[in-house]
């Protein structure tokens, strides 16, 4: 455990959703800090780094993401 939050915001692009902690901004990566991200065609999990190769498309809205 890392002692930082879990999931916190979401961000929300033309062909997917990325789900992160804000905390991880800061961060240089590493294990338990990289984003998840949901592609909106097939549903399917993906790297953030396969993400923004492939193209994100447009970012459309952030939101922070409540309990």
């Amino acid at each position: 455990m890392t002692g930082k939050p879990d999931i916190d915001m979401c961000t929300e692009y033309e062909k997917g959703y990325v789900f992160a902690c804000k905390a991880d901004a800061m961060s240089i990566g590493g294990y338990d800090e990289e984003p998840v991200v949901i592609l909106k065609e097939t549903g399917k999990i993906t790297d953030i780094t396969s993400f923004i190769d492939d193209d994100p498309g447009d970012e459309i809205r952030t939101w922070d993401l409540t309990r």
